[in-house]
């Protein structure tokens, strides 16, 4: 036998060689093979992670002091280098929405195959699952769609319906912050693993992402608190100021310098400040500034400064003393207003208060953010609030709460802009007593024109609008049965028309009845048969429904209508009456008819009251000649003219003048009520009834009602 160590490259080593021995050398091979293989897989592992590793430690330096306004570039070039990479075919940044509760706005998104997208917005409740697992700090692996649990269903076919293969979840939340959102990594061509390392690097990824728009949200709320200070300022007028305790120096803005009367360049120490000062105000001035140093309390003084130019000023300042990190104060913050003109107007107010204090009217001056500055003795007599008890509150102290926010909405506007408020309020005194005042509310002008007070003059009308509200009710009373009265002469024509309905109901019912005892009954005919049941059903209460609100007691509840709409469900009501009279009854047609202004349920007591007195008016004309016209028109944009015209008689002209005089009447059995009760209805809407007669013969009864205007409820 050959000796084992024989060369492998002899030709007689294939001869006489062992099988065992080509089998050690197979087996070597492909170990060999494997190994080779393994070595040449981890290298390209390792060199992926690598970049990857690059990639992140490049993008994390990238971020550090990234100026706010260049984050979402940075975040998007971010996206595309990574989708590039890792070969991730989007990439989304959702952020949850500040303004649209419910919706998440994807803020940054990357497609391999389609570049940016833009922003869009969604609602979160396409993916409650993965917003509940986000808001937990929790993130979502998913190799397959199927992965996602019971709970997450409506998760899974949306990410179906987006075309999602694999998707990897990141919250993007730190130190326990509130989530902002989420970063998705999403396949659609197949599925993939996301192997743990990978995973951690990502959410090191969304970390840098979640850090750099905290920093922007901060920085943007920053500038917007800085802009809304600097206009507070501005529209305040004042003027900022520090001093350094240790040097005894002021810094100061440029309109603080205005204030003072320093020079743009001037230092101002505390010596230069104190020249300033009115020597009889220093040492308030003085100790309110060492009060503030040793017991750390707000600076709050008026006093008086002498500017280099000779002028003598009212200032007002206000600061806060400032402390370092062993908490001792080093320095003093504030601002300072000039106060001079309101100074003066308080002297003004004063000499005023001595005319006004005894007048037989309330009398309240504000300032004009709405602080009382002085009551008169009258406005103590009624409300029981002593001057002292209301100086420096608001007129709020005297609401009822029976009116809307728009009410004073609208009494802030007018007055603002220099115009007089006029109008009734009803108030609350001391003792929770309600009363009733007319009021009239003006602004007061400096001498530059610009508002500085407003005053108002105000009389108790208790008792009076005590009797206003009882005539009311009587009105309402009235109309209520002026309705009541005219659907009792409708009583035997409702009474037919409601009968018709039901009467076919119990025929039709009657009808199914046999036809459901047969073995074979007629399908489609009972559908036909419980089709009409319904619609005679529904005409029935209709009837009913308007009847009902015919008959209910109320007061006018003003709101848009449709005029067309409210004469059709009148003519509904006297068709029947109408046919029985041999009365026709037409209407124009009025396409693009304004809505009107109104209470629908008075507005049809109206309508009902004129149409039957002019079927009454035509009992004694020939069946032929007996015609109701009824004619809606727009009269301009501010008013819409409604007349009914008969074919009668006409009005004698002796009683045109007292047709609307309580209980003048020409009927038989007339009580003289409907008449006055209507015009009283439509004066009550801003309108105007009348009446007069026609050239050829017959009369018109005619009224308006005022266009809806952008403010007036919709009717339900």
């Amino acid at each position: 036998m050959v000796p084992i160590l024989m060369s492998i490259d002899s030709p007689l080593a294939i001869v006489n060689f062992p099988i065992w021995g080509l089998v050690v050398i197979g087996v070597m091979g492909l170990l060999q093979a494997y190994l080779i293989a393994f070595l040449l897989v981890s290298r390209r592992k390792y060199r992926q992670e690598d970049k990857e590793t690059a990639l992140l430690a490049e993008i994390s330096s990238k971020f550090v002091n990234l100026p706010s306004q260049e984050v979402d570039d940075a975040i998007t070039d971010a996206q595309r280098r990574l989708c590039e990479l890792l070969d991730i075919d989007f990439m989304v940044l959702w952020q949850w929405s500040e303004k649209n509760t419910g919706h998440f706005i994807a803020t940054h998104s990357y497609s391999l195959k389609e570049g940016v997208q833009p922003t869009f917005e969604r609602r979160d409740d396409a993916y409650p699952w993965v917003k509940a697992e986000a808001l937990a700090g929790r993130s979502i692996i998913l190799r397959s769609l199927d992965e996602i649990p019971e709970e997450g269903a409506k998760d899974r076919e949306s990410a179906h319906q987006a075309g999602i293969l694999s998707n990897l979840t990141l919250p993007l939340a730190v130190g326990g912050e509130p989530s902002l959102g989420v970063l998705t990594l999403n396949t659609t061509r197949s599925e993939r693993a996301w192997p743990e390392p990978l995973v951690k690097r990502m959410q090191m990824l969304a970390q840098i992402f979640t850090n750099a728009l905290a920093r922007k949200r901060a920085d943007e709320n920053r500038r917007e608190n800085e802009m809304r200070l600097s206009l507070a300022m501005d529209s305040a007028e004042a003027g900022l100021w520090e001093l350094d305790l240790e040097s005894q120096t002021f810094l100061i803005n440029e309109k603080a310098r205005a204030i003072f009367g320093y020079s743009p360049n001037e230092l101002v120490s505390m010596a230069n400040f104190k020249a300033s000062v009115h020597p009889k105000d220093w040492k308030l001035v003085e100790n309110s500034i060492q009060k503030a140093v040793a017991s750390g309390h707000p600076i709050h003084i008026e006093y008086r400064i002498r500017r280099a130019d000779g002028q003598e000023r009212w200032v007002i300042s206000r600061g806060r003393p400032c402390c370092n990190s062993d908490g001792e104060t080093e320095r003093v913050l504030g601002l300072s207003m000039d106060i001079t003109h309101r100074k003066r107007e308080e002297s003004q107010l004063h000499q005023m208060s001595m005319v006004v204090d005894q007048s037989p009217a309330l009398v309240v001056i504000t300032d004009v953010l709405g602080a009382i500055v002085y009551v008169n003795e009258k406005f103590t007599e009624v409300t029981g609030y002593l001057p002292e008890e209301c100086i420096g509150k608001t007129p709020r102290i005297l609401k009822s709460g029976d009116y809307s926010p728009e009410v004073y909405k609208e009494l802030w506007t007018c007055i603002l802009s220099g115009e007089t408020w006029r109008g009734e309020l009803h108030n609350r005194k001391k003792n929770g007593e309600l009363y009733w005042e007319r009021a009239n509310i003006s602004p007061m002008l400096d001498s530059n024109g610009k508002v500085s007070h407003f005053i108002g003059i105000k009389e108790d009308i208790t008792e009076h609008r005590r009797a206003e509200t009882e005539a009311q009710e009587l009105r309402n009373n009235l109309a209520h049965s002026g309705r009541v009265t005219l659907l009792g002469q409708l009583a035997s024509a409702l009474a037919h028309e409601l009968s018709q309905p039901l009467g076919a109901i119990l025929r039709n019912a009657e009808a199914a009845e046999i036809m459901l005892k047969s073995e074979s009954p007629d399908l489609e005919e009972l559908r036909a048969i419980i089709d009409d049941v319904l619609r005679d059903d529904e005409r029935a209460g209709q009837v009913i429904a308007r009847l009902r609100s015919l008959l209910k007691r109320r007061s006018i509840d003003t709101q848009a209508i449709s005029m067309p709409e409210v004469i059709n469900e009148v003519l509904t009501l006297v068709q029947t009456d109408a046919a029985d009279r041999k009365t026709k009854i037409t209407c124009s047609d009025s396409p693009d008819l304004p809505n009107v202004a109104g209470d629908r349920i008075h507005i049809q007591q109206v309508l009902l009251n004129l149409i039957v007195n002019a079927m009454d008016a035509m009992d004694q004309c020939q069946h032929d000649r007996r015609r109701i016209e009824i004619d809606v028109r727009s009269t301009g944009s501010e008013f819409v003219e409604i007349q009914i015209c008969d074919t009668g008689e006409g009005i004698p002209s002796e009683s045109l003048e007292l047709l609307f005089e309580p209980f003048f009447t020409s009927k038989t059995n007339g009580m003289g009520v409907g008449l006055p009760v209507s015009r009283t209805i439509i004066e009550a809407h801003h309108g105007k009834l009348w009446a007069e007669n026609r050239p050829e013969g017959g009369a018109c009864f005619c009224f308006t009602l005022p266009v809806a205007g952008d403010d007036t409820t919709s009717a339900q």
